[in-house]
Formats: C-alpha cells, sequence, structure tokens
C-alpha cells in the first residue's frame, strides 16, 4: 500500500505527540500528567484522521472524538479497531483536565499508554502496512539509491550522528542534482567511460567554460572543485520541480561538498568542514534532514506526473551476417557497423526513408558495443515473429 503525504505527515505528527506525552507521563509532576492527557490524546485523534483517510472514511471537523470509531468502522466490514474503551477513557481523562483543570491520575495514565502504544503499532500493521515508529515522508520517494542514502541519513540523525546524517543528506541531494554538474570526465587523465556514457559521450549540466582540461588544470584543487554549477540552469530546474531555490541553497550551506567517482563510484568528502562542528548543527541538521527529504518528493513527484510512453526493447537478430547499421534512415548514408553475428538489439521504433521506398528500424546494439543507428527492417527478424 503506498500512503498518500498528508496520511504519512499525520502519522509522523502522531508519533511526535505520542513522544512529548510520554515525557510528561516520565516526568511525574502535575504539569506533566495535564501534558500527557492532552498531547495523548491528540496523538490519538491526528492517527485517527489519518487512517480515515487510507479506509474512505467521513470525518467532519465537528464530528465528535468516538464517532471517530463509528465511521472508520463502516468501512473495515464489520472489523473492530481494538482498544476503543481505553482510548475513549482517555478522552474523558484528557476533557476533565482542560476544560475542568482536573489533575490526571498517574496510574490511569500508565494503564492507559500501553493500549495507545498498541494501538498505533496493530493498526498502522494491519490497515496501512506500515511500522508506525519508524514511517517518514522518505517512504513516499522512489526506490533506488538516493532514497537509501536518505533513509539512512534519517537513522543517523535519530541515533545523534549528525555528522553521517549531513553527509548522507548531501550524498542524496548529489546523485539526484549534483551529479549531472560534474566535469570529472573532461580531465587528461579522465578514465573511459562505459555503458550509455560511452555511447553519447562526454556531458555535464556545468557552464561551457568548465568543461574543459585546462579548466580543470588550473581551477580544480581537490575533488569537490570538480562540481560545477551552472547557477542559471540550476535555478531553472529547481523551479520546475517545484523545488524551494532557498532551501536548496541552505542545504548546500550547511552540509559539505562532495564529489563521487564515476568508475568506481567512491565518495570524495569535505569531512573536516566546519559545517559538522558548528555549534548550530544539531538544529542545522534537524533543517537539512527535513529540506532533503522535501527536495527528493518534489523531484520524484514531479517525475511520476510526467507522461511518457512506455518502452520494452524488442529482442531480436540478424537473420543472416553482415547487417549493416546505417547512419542516417537511408540506404545512401555512411554505414557506421555490421552486425555478423546475433546480437540483443534495443528497437526504439520504426520509419519509412524519406524517399518512402525502404522501411528501417532504429536500433541499439548493447552486445556490439552500443552500437546504434538504422537496419532494414527487412534484415531483421524478432523473436515474436514467426
Amino acid at each position: 500500500m503506498r500512503l498518500d503525504r498528508s496520511v504519512v505527515d499525520r502519522l509522523v505528527l502522531a508519533r511526535h505527540l505520542y513522544g512529548a506525552a510520554k515525557l510528561g507521563l516520565e516526568s511525574g509532576s502535575v504539569a506533566g500528567l495535564h501534558t500527557c492527557a492532552n498531547v495523548l490524546q491528540d496523538a490519538v485523534e491526528v492517527f485517527l484522521v489519518a487512517l480515515a483517510d487510507v479506509v474512505g472514511a467521513s470525518i467532519g471537523t465537528r464530528t465528535e472524538f468516538d464517532k471517530y470509531f463509528v465511521e472508520v468502522e463502516k468501512k473495515l466490514s464489520g472489523d473492530s479497531l481494538p482498544h476503543k474503551v481505553k482510548l475513549n477513557r482517555l478522552n474523558h481523562v484528557r476533557v476533565a483536565s482542560k476544560h475542568q483543570g482536573i489533575k490526571p491520575q498517574i496510574d490511569e495514565l500508565e494503564s492507559i499508554l500501553p493500549a495507545v502504544t498498541d494501538f498505533f503499532d496493530q493498526v498502522c500493521q494491519e490497515r496501512m502496512e506500515c511500522n508506525f515508529w519508524t514511517v517518514t515522508a522518505a517512504d513516499l520517494l522512489r526506490d533506488g539509491e538516493s532514497k537509501a542514502l536518505l533513509l539512512a541519513a534519517i537513522a543517523a540523525f535519530d541515533r545523534g550522528d549528525l555528522r553521517e546524517a549531513l553527509i548522507g543528506c548531501r550524498r542524496a541531494i548529489y546523485l539526484e542534482i549534483e551529479q549531472d554538474y560534474d566535469i570529472s570526465q573532461f580531465r587528461h587523465d579522465a578514465p573511459s567511460e562505459t555503458g550509455l556514457l560511452a555511447l553519447f559521450g562526454r556531458y555535464s549540466n556545468a557552464p561551457l567554460w568548465a568543461q574543459s582540461a585546462d579548466y580543470i588544470d588550473r581551477y580544480v584543487k581537490d575533488a569537490s572543485d570538480l562540481i560545477v554549477h551552472d547557477t542559471s540552469h540550476l535555478a531553472q530546474r529547481l523551479l520546475g520541480n517545484g523545488v524551494d531555490p532557498t532551501m536548496f541553497w541552505n542545504v548546500m550551506r550547511l552540509t559539505p561538498k562532495m564529489w563521487r567517482t564515476r568508475d568506481t563510484k567512491e565518495w570524495r568528502t569535505q569531512t573536516s568542514s566546519s559545517k559538522l562542528t558548528d555549534s548550530n548543527v544539531s538544529r542545522n541538521c534537524r533543517y537539512v534532514v527535513s529540506s532533503t527529504t522535501d527536495i527528493l518528493l518534489a523531484i520524484h513527484s514531479q517525475s511520476n506526473a510526467q507522461l511518457t510512453p512506455g518502452h520494452e526493447g524488442l529482442s531480436g537478430y540478424p537473420i543472416r551476417s553482415g547487417v549493416r547499421v546505417y547512419e542516417k534512415a537511408d540506404r545512401a548514408s555512411t554505414v557506421v557497423g555490421v552486425l555478423d553475428e546475433e546480437h540483443e538489439l534495443d528497437i526504439q521504433y520504426d520509419i519509412e526513408s524519406i524517399d518512402g521506398q525502404t522501411m528501417f528500424w532504429r536500433i541499439v546494439a548493447v552486445s556490439a558495443g552500443y552500437l546504434s543507428g538504422y537496419v532494414i527492417r527487412d534484415e531483421i527478424r524478432l523473436e515474436n515473429e514467426e
């Protein structure tokens, strides 16, 4: 089940309120007990609103607390929610505390808290297919390396490892944005590109004046200098993805600069940066984790909203040796290669030649060193053809 952002945000809020209520109870003070009763009921109410969204229950602004259970259970095919008696008792304790100033009894709150804990745990597992204690907005991201890095950064922040949290967030941003401004492939001694990069050649969104070995020789002093932002291009990109530029640049300023090798994927990081020892590092790190999550969600949401045709590479092979690959969809164009043996082909589309006499396939032969071009349609037989 894929939860909506609003549902996840409510679950995170409910978890935060639960933590505040638990601290109030542990304090044992009169103020702490009042805080526990009021905030714990708020946590349950926010949680029930999230659950109502998931099951499609109708909850109005004037719906009484006990009616939340009624409306939600209407959508559960007769199933009942657990711990309703304890949770409704919590509501009575909270009303007495908030409206009449009656001190909650510590033993009663101590009996209610485990019921709330189990309620959150059980309902999340059974009805929302998530873990209440770990769910985060980052879970909504597409699976991939940047998501894994961000989740690891969040885990590092939760255990107090602020250094790893800041580095992890910057790495996630690097993979989503900064790596496109890498100029390392223009070095004199740059390793050969592989895969699709070998096919398309050296490319970067860095400013043109930085895309040269001469620039690198003169101005690159350490690995982090190999990332050169084209601020105009980057600003348009951020706005196009719904990312707040101020938020992005704040994250850049609060996290260490870095670069990743293109061949071995090893990280080079400015680990001695004062950003890791600043007196406000805890507050800054909380901001970075939250902002990085928002930035990646904006990028992924924009990507998911774009409608593109599906593409599945068709598999085929030459029916005879000597199938020529042309530069253009034209028999008279340059022959860029010859397929002398069986190859797996990624067939992108077919098109007639300009004179209308010949039908061509546009292909990429991965097993032939990413050879790309046009082949005559009649010279290729696909696996699904008789």
